[in-house]
């Protein structure tokens, strides 16, 4: 059977020339494109034993692009043909190991020998590539033996092959647990039906997986993994088996969620902090002006905190500002923000408001629950709060810093008309530097 070519070239004119000529001297044509991603796809479908690639291609990516995609998932012979070369050029060409490389233009007997060359060149690799089978097979026991990941092999339809110890120091499974159950057996609750859906489209589309993904434990626990699942073709090119290869990342998932509550949330509170608020103050508006809602942003300030610290000392503060952020976050709906700022100022961001009125009972219930009494031991601690309140969308184009700016100030005209009440920002009489009350 004569070998097949498949060319990958935007010049119409060049690609005539080429298809009449291979035929000539007795190669079969696999297919044509002059699109890298097109190309791509044909040719994982015919499986040519050779690539004449041109490197300039319709597409977003380039032919070099293209022959390191094809690389990375098989062998496959190419020969570059191009009409332009430079030190950048080939040394990106050189990673994807070419079987050859033309300059446009070029005669006949020239193709002729880089496609006889490429494809004899293909064939003693594949020979060696055979000849070293054994020994490779050799050592595929020994990695699935001694390896630090959980290794299984699962087959065409499903059921579980083989383990390694691996696999049952992290799942708690021994073989007779597993062996020839089905995988499903490890899937957990965690995703849901449109996730594995997914995970098995991708295995039938790309032949391969990799992600995230929670595992149920044999104590019917779920913990973290990062896994690869790969199929292995046989001889006639048929799915035989899959391969997953996977690790524990419980500790760097923990280690990750701790790192993300000193960068975003306020240690004492368990509160968003400044820059978590900021964040989301900013994403909701933008969600306000897509959606033709509104929002509300309250800077809310205790009154006679100070003397609360200063007659019972810190311990007795900080008990005040854990028990009044939680009374306030109970009030708050899902999709609200409740932030500590520091010290005793807190920011309120109420969101999705289609009429303004209706944040009008919360702000009051906020005012009232700072307002009850804390219990600290024998102590009863009391403490009111200043709340200023601003709205969005506005006549004007806000910024993040001005809004907050603006709740800020509408906050210090409350503690001015006598504390423990709320204010409604006023352009007109809010605007300016605050001043210390």
């Amino acid at each position: 059977m004569s070998k097949s070519i498949f060319i990958v070239e935007n010049d119409a004119l060049t690609v005539i020339q080429i298809e009449n000529y291979i035929e000539k001297i007795g190669y079969q044509l696999s297919g044509v494109s002059d699109n890298a991603e097109a190309a791509l796809l044909q040719i994982k479908k015919s499986k040519p034993d050779l690539i004449l690639m041109d490197i300039r291609l319709n597409g977003d990516i380039d032919g070099i692009e293209v022959a390191a995609r094809l690389k990375a998932e098989s062998n496959v012979a190419v020969v570059y043909l191009t009409a332009y070369f430079d030190d950048d050029l080939l040394a990106r060409a050189k990673l994807t190991e070419p079987f050859g490389y033309l300059v446009k233009p070029f005669s006949l007997q020239d193709l002729k020998a880089s496609i006889e060359i490429a494809i004899y060149k293909n064939e003693v690799a594949r020979r060696i590539k055979h000849h070293h089978i054994d020994k490779k097979v050799q050592l595929a026991a020994n990695v699935f033996t001694h390896i630090r990941e959980g290794m299984m092999i699962i087959s065409a339809d499903g059921y579980i092959l083989d383990i390694n110890e691996t696999f049952s120091r992290i799942t708690g499974y021994e073989c007779t647990d597993v062996i020839g159950k089905s995988v499903a057996l490890l899937c957990s609750d965690h995703h849901d039906k449109a996730f594995y859906a997914s995970l098995l489209l991708s295995l039938i589309e790309n032949e391969h997986w990799y992600g995230e993904i929670w595992g149920r434990h044999k104590n019917a626990e779920v913990s973290p993994v990062m896994l690869t699942i790969s199929a292995v073709r046989d001889a006639a090119g048929n799915i035989e088996q899959y391969v997953a290869l996977f690790s524990d990342i419980s500790k760097r998932m923990a280690h990750e969620h701790a790192l993300e509550q000193i960068a975003y949330y306020d240690a004492l509170t368990g509160l968003p902090n400044r820059i978590l608020l900021m964040d989301r103050l900013e994403l909701a508006m933008a969600q306000a002006k897509r959606r033709s809602t509104g929002l509300v942003l309250g800077f809310l300030d205790l009154d006679h905190f100070k003397e609360i610290n200063d007659h019972y000392g810190h311990q007795a503060g900080d008990y005040l500002l854990l028990t009044v952020g939680r009374r306030m976050q109970k009030i708050l709906r899902d999709g609200d923000t409740l932030a500590r700022l520091g010290g005793d100022e807190f920011v309120i961001l109420l969101v999705d408001l289609t009429e303004i009125s209706v944040c009008l009972p919360i702000l009051n219930r906020l005012i009232a629950a700072v307002a009850e009494p804390v219990l600290f031991g024998d102590v009863s601690l009391q403490v009111t709060a200043s709340l200023g309140v601003t709205f969005y969308p506005q006549t004007q184009d806000l910024v993040v810093r001005q809004l907050l700016d603006q709740a800020d100030q509408a906050m210090y005209q409350a503690k001015k008309t006598g504390m423990n009440r709320y204010h409604i920002f006023n352009e007109i009489q809010d605007s300016g530097p605050r001043q210390q009350i």
